[in-house]
């Protein structure tokens, strides 16, 4: 459990995960000429982002492959429970650590978001504790992590994406 499930038969007013964008609503589809071909194209309003559009041409493969449904709230209480138990650790050389974190994000598969999240965040927190900060690409590594999870997680909670920490360390406290 975890990845992302695969699903071509979209409508407008589902909501969607599109890659590194995050969730959007599809408000519709348009028929446009490009290059001399005509295309539908599917129109997303990223969530958190309401000044964006996204068209995305539903014949293109490879750019319909990173859009994908929501999760649900009992494969979130699994990904929370499943993180409880990792053990996640910090890769101390550079280039390795990014290109680790890098895969993890574009893998779109979310137990190993929350793990890079995790490891992350333990690791800020040692880093704090004896004065010192994070290293700039971690924090916006942390950052991009964090806006792909919270900002799902809210959608189908129905809460902000600032509360969804508050929710995730509240579940764990429970296990």
């Amino acid at each position: 459990m975890g990845k992302i499930k695969e699903n071509t038969t979209y409508k407008e007013g589902d909501v969607v995960v599109y890659g590194s964008q995050g969730i959007c609503r599809i408000t519709g589809t348009e028929k446009m000429r490009v290059g001399g071909k005509s295309t539908v194209y599917f129109i997303l309003n990223p969530v958190y982002r309401k000044n964006s559009k996204i068209f995305v041409p539903s014949d293109n493969e490879k750019l319909m492959e990173k859009m994908h449904s929501v999760i649900e709230k009992d494969e979130i209480d699994e990904l929370i429970r499943n993180a409880a138990e990792d053990t996640s650790e910090w890769i101390e050389n550079d280039a390795e650590r990014k290109d680790f974190f890098k895969s993890a994000l574009a893998s779109g598969d979310r137990g190993k978001i929350i793990n890079v999240i995790k490891t992350i965040r333990l690791h800020k927190t040692e880093r704090e504790d004896s004065g010192k900060r994070l290293h700039q690409s971690d924090e916006a590594f942390l950052k991009e992590a964090e806006a792909l999870i919270y900002e799902e997680f809210a959608v189908v909670l129905g809460i902000e994406p600032v509360k969804v920490l508050d929710y995730i360390m509240d579940e764990i406290s429970k296990l």
